[in-house]
């Protein structure tokens, strides 16, 4: 067999996998960025729609034929917005803003709808370097520095949070991937390379159900 053909036959087969391979959950994903206090707006565009967030946290955009709106959530005093990740869920959108006050870092998370200018919910995490969230039927997985999480999607309240993970010897923990759902096992993974000192690929383990930590 020749060596062009075996590569066709191994495309096609991973492009037939590539179905089963994709999260049914996953969410479209922009972040732009704001460097101080001063800066800004940050411009996201969702279906179509701008959104133009200031660094005080205010969402502003204009819907088809409508004047321009807001969504006004509060940041703590002396916080503005770092940076901002936007996920399209269903007719929903979900905000993630990295927080500070130029000394100490946080993230809150937002659950909006841009049609009616209704804010659901606001929560803050209380660390800052969030992951990439994943979105599971009613609830929301997301790690931050030190910190592993779960939402309620309908309230914003933590069904479960663990801390202090980050290691400074190793600095594991610092940042995270997307969060992996393995049947009834939540799986956090360090976003590093793997290198001696830092023994590898390091993970956290957490039932779902009972939120208990099985490995890490």
């Amino acid at each position: 067999m020749r060596l062009h053909t075996i590569i066709l036959i191994i495309v096609n087969t991973l492009l037939s996998l590539l179905p089963s391979m994709v999260n049914a959950s996953s969410l479209p994903k922009v972040r732009c960025y704001l460097m101080d206090a001063n800066s800004g707006p940050c411009r996201i565009v969702v279906k179509k729609i701008t959104y133009e967030i200031n660094s005080n946290g205010i969402i502003r955009y204009n819907v088809p034929k409508g004047d321009a709106s807001f969504i006004q959530p509060v940041l703590p005093e002396h916080f503005y917005v770092q940076s901002v990740q936007s996920y399209d869920y269903k007719d929903d959108i979900i905000f993630i803003f990295e927080i500070t006050d130029d000394e100490a870092g946080s993230t809150i998370i937002l659950m909006c709808n841009p049609s009616s200018s209704t804010l659901y919910w606001t929560v803050e995490l209380g660390t800052f370097n969030p992951s990439p969230p994943l979105v599971e039927a009613d609830s929301i997985y997301i790690g931050a520095i030190g910190t592993i999480v779960k939402l309620d999607l309908k309230t914003g309240l933590i069904i479960w949070k663990h801390s202090g993970f980050y290691e400074r010897e190793t600095s594991a923990f610092n940042s995270f991937l997307k969060p992996i759902k393995r049947n009834n096992i939540i799986v956090f993974q360090d976003n590093k390379l793997s290198f001696a000192k830092y023994r590898g690929v390091r993970e956290i383990w957490v039932n779902d159900e009972s939120g208990k930590i099985i490995r890490k």
